[in-house]
């Protein structure tokens, strides 16, 4: 959102990101470790239905602060809504872009704040239900339910943590239409030696981001055709000409084809880089003509911040 061109996409945007955190705490049913690369689509039209969901929780927000002008328990209410608010501000964009477009941790401090927002709530609702003991037992018993339900989705949460393949595999069920979730799981499979699998994944991530120079980089290590892995890298460079991982593979692949002019300039290209791989020294002069081709392409495992 930060990267919209268009001031009213980005507002827009932002203020509904603020109403998906809240929603989070309501109901935590859809989780996910990354919420980058098409998970939650820029608002870009006044017609979005997204729009109405961002009204309501503006109506309510004026309902609580009025609510919190006439509240008998004015000094809990004002601590409660201060301590939900104020920590979740630094991650809002208002005052400055973050780095991510959605993120569970930005709500650990704010959710205090909402729970000692239930628990005023139920007092107020017990205490008018003092002479309808039918009423307040029904209350008991529905927060009571609330509870349990949340402590279950929290165990069941957990098992996802358990490892990385949990982990990254949890993501392709929760967010679909993210690129990344099928790239960190494309990594782990490769890892693990599963080529084929990883090659679909990488696929997946860049049918979704087209533009995925790493992934393209990635794509090449598990790809067995050297045409096919000519092209994945020279498109990775034809998107981001610097990327060190792929001019290093491209320069190691000429090598190994024995087009020692061609090896030479990639090299030559990755080492005016700082952060090029440190092999290129060797290599480089290793150029020969009775070098044969194997796949021992460099997988490019750096978290880059994407423009989105």
């Amino acid at each position: 959102a930060s990267f919209a061109k268009s001031q009213y996409t980005r507002v827009l945007t932002y203020l509904y990101l603020a109403v998906f955190s809240l929603l989070q705490l309501l109901c935590p049913s859809t989780l996910s470790y990354d919420w980058q690369l098409g998970s939650l689509p820029l608002v870009t039209r006044c017609t979005d239905t997204r729009n109405i969901i961002t009204a309501v929780a503006a109506a309510a927000a004026v309902g609580l602060l009025l609510a919190a002008k006439k509240a008998t328990m004015k000094k809990p209410l004002v601590f409660s809504l201060l301590f939900l608010v104020l920590p979740f501000i630094p991650a809002s964009n208002i005052f400055f872009p973050v780095g991510f477009v959605a993120a569970e941790r930005t709500l650990y401090i704010p959710s205090i704040g909402y729970c000692l927002l239930v628990a005023l709530g139920f007092q107020r609702i017990v205490s008018h239900l003092n002479k309808n003991q039918n009423c307040k037992y029904l209350a008991v018993l529905v927060l009571g339910l609330v509870l349990v339900i949340s402590s279950a989705r929290l165990v069941t949460r957990n098992t996802v943590w358990a490892s990385r393949e949990t982990l990254f595999r949890s993501g392709l069920s929760s967010t679909p239409n993210n690129g990344k979730v099928f790239y960190n799981y494309g990594n782990f499979l490769r890892d693990q030696e599963r080529k084929e699998e990883a090659r679909i994944c990488y696929k997946e991530a860049l049918r979704l981001w087209p533009s995925y120079v790493i992934a393209l980089n990635n794509l090449a290590t598990v790809t067995d055709n050297e045409t096919d892995i000519e092209n994945l890298l020279l498109k990775a460079l034809h998107l981001d000409s610097g990327h060190t991982t792929a001019l290093f593979n491209l320069a190691d692949l000429y090598r190994q084809q024995s087009l020692c002019a061609k090896s030479k300039f990639y090299f030559s290209l990755c080492l005016s880089y700082p952060d090029c791989l440190p092999e290129a020294h060797t290599l480089i002069a290793q150029c020969s003509s009775e070098v044969t081709f194997t796949n021992s392409l460099k997988i490019d495992t750096r978290t880059i911040p994407l423009k989105m």
